[in-house]
């Protein structure tokens, strides 16, 4: 049954995600969008490997909309019928059409109701063992489910988690800290749209600090607002590890950065530059961390004297060039090789460039 379940979640992904490349998008992006790897995202589509029933969620969201219309339209694929027959808002309305889409429905709905009725205790033993947190909240927002990680995370036993008011849970427990996560969750419930959040910080009862990543998912019921999914996976210890990076990248003597992007050619999602290199450009007092990338290379770029032909190097590297040097002639009349690298992975997955600032 599972791999049934599985199979059909699969041919679903594949038949939407073509339509998703075909407007532009590409796995790194649906990746990073749903927080994992694209060569994870990969093996998933080609069946490989097998994505949790959280993720496949949030691929059905991204991809299409509700998740049983999505496993709905792989069991179509899969039992040879058009995909298209039940998706909304189809072109042709003649009766003879809409008898033959209301018979496949009838169909398709028989069968859904006889594999759920089996599923069900195998979707309550995923979502309570998940090592990932679930709650759900009702229309009035008040906690009518939370699983197991949640329970372990928040230092609470679920029996007095479950009742509790989401808008107000903070003033019967003033020593947690989840303001940062109810930003997110009003902003789901008023839009009546999925919310993606990444990273955010919170404070459990025992004062632990916890960082999140994951997904607000309004429900509906008669199209009027019907309470909040939500699920986070714990990034605590990977936030952990970022901060010692970073820190630990400071002892090095020499300069560099590093900046990350989508894709080559795409659009630059993050960076850093370690005090070395600031101090080399010239932006010891900038925090170019928190800053945009063109704003801090436009700034960069004013102490040099060929500041201009650096700008136009960079955006060439920024193209996915492999390796490339140049010579940066600072205004203050300091040299240094600005030796840029593509920066790939394991695989030759292309993640972004590498710079090391050497003095001449």
């Amino acid at each position: 049954m599972a791999n049934d379940y599985h199979e059909i979640f699969r041919l679903a992904a594949n038949y939407f995600f073509e339509k998703y490349r075909q407007r532009g998008g590409t796995q790194r992006r649906l990746a990073r969008k749903l927080g994992v790897t694209q060569p994870y995202i990969s093996s998933v589509l080609t069946g490989k490997r097998t994505a949790s029933i959280d993720l496949q969620s949030q691929v059905a969201s991204l991809l299409y909309g509700p998740y049983d219309e999505f496993l709905t339209i792989g069991r179509r694929i899969k039992n040879g019928l058009d995909p298209e027959m039940y998706i909304p808002n189809e072109a042709d309305d003649s009766v003879e059409s809409l008898i033959a889409r209301l018979s496949h429905y009838v169909i398709d709905h028989k069968r859904i109701e006889e594999e759920l009725v089996q599923m069900r205790s195998f979707f309550e033993d995923i979502v309570e063992n998940l090592q990932s947190v679930v709650l759900v909240t009702d229309a009035n927002d008040n906690i009518t489910y939370v699983n197991k990680y949640l329970e372990y995370l928040s230092g609470m036993p679920k029996d007095e988690i479950t009742g509790l008011n989401m808008l107000v849970v903070k003033k019967g427990f003033p020593a947690s800290n989840i303001d940062e996560l109810m930003l997110h969750y009003i902003n789901a419930k008023e839009s009546m749209e999925p919310v993606f959040y990444e990273n955010i910080r919170a404070v459990n009862l025992e004062g632990r600090e916890l960082h999140g990543t994951g997904w607000m998912i309004p429900m509906k019921k008669k199209n009027k607002y019907d309470g909040i999914i939500l699920t986070a996976q714990d990034m605590t210890r990977q936030q952990l590890m970022n901060q010692a990076f970073k820190a630990s990248l400071e002892f090095f003597q020499s300069a560099f950065a590093i900046a990350l992007q989508e894709e080559e050619g795409g659009p630059v999602i993050s960076y850093y530059m370690n005090k070395a290199g600031m101090e080399s450009l010239g932006l010891d007092n900038y925090n170019v961390e928190y800053a945009d990338i063109q704003k801090s290379m436009q700034l960069a770029a004013e102490n040099m004297k060929n500041g201009d032909e650096w700008l136009e190097f960079a955006r060439k590297n920024f193209m996915g060039r492999e390796k490339a040097e140049f010579e940066v002639h600072m205004q203050a009349g300091t040299r240094y090789i600005w030796d840029s690298n593509a920066l790939r992975g394991p695989n030759r997955e292309y993640y972004g460039r590498i710079v090391q600032i050497r003095k001449v």
